[in-house]
């Protein structure tokens, strides 16, 4: 039997921490994507674009232009040895300093270069920044994105895509169906203003002076935090976990019964799928791709952006129809299978050409 072939793929984005969804989707990659396929054997290395610098870290300007040199010099060492570069893309400065060397050196060193964009706001930086960034995105062999919303964005600006979904290791987080959606809420997103924890924690201390058993469990760490806590203080039944290991946060899932999300933009977030895995009712804005995740009254309770009385009148709604909400949880776990990791692995070794 002939000996598989090495195909070497070379993983560039960041790496927790902090943990974020672009560290957790590489992360993903990394373990999904290695072994064989047909004639060839995946393999994998990864190059941070979030370079640990030490005691540099605290000074801005020498930061940015250091760790700008080591990325290219580590980059250059890397991508002769791969036969595909696949870079995890976003918005703003991190596209100048990380997506666009990336995609000029990787056509000038012959590689194959696949493009796997994320994040909410695609269309904002798009709109200011034009000609430019379609430029840069039309070097890219492949194009991916993981949402059919920001497919949406991309054909707006004339930028063609092929969607591929986020892997959603959901085999960590098992199915439990609810005999009742007790208040015990779940919020696993970054303490960072996009993600309005802010509005959650306002929603939730409405529900509290109705429901005072109410508990709120936040999974996730971010520049907002000691606003947030501060926020928090005055409502009580409010616990902080800080940026949790997968197994504590399945764990986390299995204590809760009701998943909560007020982000002001969105793509389609890899713990909405985790929450729609463990069978946690979903209240969640209807930002940005979310409403191509999780369709509004048949899998989830979807509110406007920064709405606190919407939030908290979904929030009473869960509670006040068990089964409706049960309906809508077993509907949103119906929709898992097409994030699962086989399955998404097979799309991207076709976009390797592999």
């Amino acid at each position: 039997m002939p000996r598989a072939r090495r195909f070497l793929v070379l993983l560039v984005g960041p790496v927790a921490p902090p943990q974020g969804g672009m560290a957790t989707s590489l992360a993903a990659l990394g373990s999904v994507l290695p072994g064989a396929s047909g004639e060839h054997s995946v393999q994998v290395c990864v190059l941070r674009t979030n370079t640990a610098l030490g005691l540099i870290e605290h000074i801005p300007v020498v930061r940015s232009v250091l760790g700008f040199c080591l990325f290219l010099l580590q980059f250059l060492l890397l991508a002769p040895r791969c036969r595909v570069i696949h870079l995890l893309g976003a918005s703003n400065l991190y596209f100048w300093l990380r997506c666009a060397p990336v995609l000029l050196l990787g056509r000038f060193l012959g590689r194959r270069v696949v493009l796997q964009y994320k994040g909410g706001l695609l269309g904002d930086f798009l709109a200011s920044s034009g000609r430019a960034t379609r430029w840069f995105l039309r070097r890219a062999h492949v194009l991916a994105v993981p949402s059919p919303f920001l497919a949406r964005v991309l054909a707006q600006h004339g930028v063609g895509s092929v969607i591929i979904p986020n892997i959603a290791e959901v085999q960590h987080f098992p199915w439990r169906a609810r005999a009742l959606f007790a208040p015990r809420l779940l919020v696993a997103r970054s303490l960072e203003p996009l993600y309005g924890v802010d509005i959650v924690l306002a929603a939730f201390a409405r529900l509290r002076a109705a429901h005072p058993e109410a508990q709120l469990h936040i999974a996730g760490d971010g520049v907002a935090r000691a606003a947030l806590e501060a926020q928090a203080a005055s409502c009580g039944g409010v616990t902080f976990h800080g940026a949790l290991k997968r197994a504590a946060l399945a764990a986390l899932h299995e204590q809760c019964d009701i998943f909560v999300n007020a982000s002001r933009a969105d793509n389609m977030p890899v713990s909405m799928i985790e929450a729609m895995a463990s069978g946690l009712a979903i209240v969640s804005t209807n930002a940005g791709g979310i409403p191509d995740l999780v369709v509004a009254g048949r899998d989830a309770l979807l509110v406007p952006v920064d709405d606190t009385a919407a939030l908290h009148l979904a929030l009473e709604s869960v509670l006040a129809d068990v089964a409706a909400a049960r309906q809508r949880a077993e509907s949103a776990h119906a929709q898992v299978a097409s994030f699962e990791a086989p399955r998404v692995r097979a799309h991207l070794l076709t976009s390797y050409g592999c």
